[in-house]
């Protein structure tokens, strides 16, 4: 007998699978405790529905997160900074001014997404940016008095 899984049951599949059990295991286990439902051809047009949904919107996820990888790449960030006698900075560049500056040019990330070191000097650096999917981007930063 064909069925739905509703919810994940161990050994046997995960939400929205469809798969060949015994009626009797069917009867008596999964449909009573609400695990699974009678594969019928409207329940599994329902669940290929909802599949290339999922499929389609990840795609779309996907096309808007290396839009913004590319935009990041060709960003650049002037950060003025206030200098000791030595040319050290006063206070460091961190993660948190970085996101306000580019929170200033529409680009919204958080803090656990910027991997760097921490920037006291003057100059240019590099930072890199995790964004879904596995993409990184790496931002271009001049740090100047």
């Amino acid at each position: 007998m064909k069925v739905i899984l509703i919810e994940n049951v161990k050994g046997l599949g995960s939400t929205d699978e469809i798969k060949e059990v015994a009626e009797g295991y069917a009867r008596n286990f999964l449909f009573p405790r609400n695990l699974a439902v009678p594969a019928l051809k409207k329940g599994v047009n329902n669940i290929t529905a909802r599949k290339n949904k999922k499929t389609k919107d990840e795609m779309k996820e996907l096309q808007g997160e290396q839009i913004l990888a590319e935009k990041i790449e060709k960003m650049s960030l002037e950060i003025k900074a206030k200098v000791s006698v030595g040319r050290t900075l006063y206070a460091a560049v961190t993660p948190q001014l970085i996101i306000q500056e580019l929170k200033k040019r529409k680009v919204l990330v958080k803090k656990k997404q910027i991997t760097m070191q921490s920037i006291k000097e003057l100059g240019e650096y590099k930072v890199k940016i995790k964004l879904r999917h596995g993409l990184e981007a790496e931002l271009n930063i001049n740090v100047s008095d």
